[in-house]
């Protein structure tokens, strides 16, 4: 696969439909036949792949006596048509924040917990920037250190830099390295406890009335809970456990 191909695929083209199209720029005027022969595509799957994108203006026919050609719109076309998908995302995101007051009012008169799932480094993006967008203040936080490292290493544009110039953080860690993080810095308190003894395989993370959970092997996942109810529970669960890491450090056990 070329580097154009890989590129027009990111921004909403098909593998074959990425093909036909740079084998119509290359050629110029072409039969429905050389286009197949210069894209690869087989020649009924070519006609497909060329409706599709005379759909889409990029591409358009003549005749020429009793030949039918076809031809690439110019490129510029397709900035075009992602400038009108993004005015179109606009326009679904402002109905969206319009509907927003309408739609949690109905989850209040449910009081029921709003769960979402999240796959992968893309989906604990998003997870994340939940986070960021919520408005709270505070964040409690449990962490096995050494997964969330061998996931996500600490880098130049790390979140967790975002995190601290943003909440004031309550994180409870484990590592097999023992307690190497400082205690105290601007945006952190940290408490260590020994991974041989309280064992846990994924971030918990308390934030208003929200509960995301990551959990890192055998494949990337997280879940974020919204209930008043449920945050208030797992924020009581951190409380003592941020007492009981204070006591197995009073008792050199941590």
């Amino acid at each position: 696969m070329s580097y154009l191909e890989r590129e027009l695929q990111k921004i909403g083209f098909s593998d074959k439909e990425a093909r036909v199209y740079l084998a119509g720029v290359e050629t110029g005027p072409s039969s429905a036949q050389e286009l197949a022969r210069r894209s690869g595509v087989n020649r009924a799957t070519t006609y497909v792949m060329i409706e599709s994108l005379s759909g889409r203006g990029l591409m358009s026919s003549f005749m020429k006596g009793k030949k039918r050609f076809f031809v690439t719109e110019p490129p510029s076309n397709i900035l075009s048509i992602v400038k009108e998908e993004k005015i179109e995302i606009q326009e679904k995101e402002k109905r969206v924040e319009a509907l927003m007051s309408d739609l949690n009012d109905l989850i209040g008169k449910k009081d029921q917990p709003q769960v979402m799932f999240f796959e992968g480094e893309k989906g604990i993006e998003r997870l994340r920037r939940s986070v960021l967008e919520s408005g709270v203040k505070e964040v409690e936080e449990f962490s096995p250190i050494d997964e969330a490292y061998k996931f996500f290493p600490p880098s130049e544009k790390d979140h967790r830099d975002t995190f601290r110039k943003k909440f004031d953080i309550r994180l409870i860690y484990t590592s097999k390295k023992g307690a190497f993080l400082p205690e105290k810095e601007e945006g952190v308190e940290r408490r260590f406890i020994p991974s041989d003894q309280f064992s846990f395989g994924g971030d918990i993370a308390i934030y208003g009335s929200k509960v995301n959970i990551i959990y890192y092997a055998p494949q990337l996942v997280g879940v974020l809970i919204e209930h008043d109810g449920i945050s208030e529970t797992f924020r009581n669960m951190f409380s003592l456990a941020w007492l009981g890491a204070l006591e197995q450090k009073k008792k050199g056990t941590a």
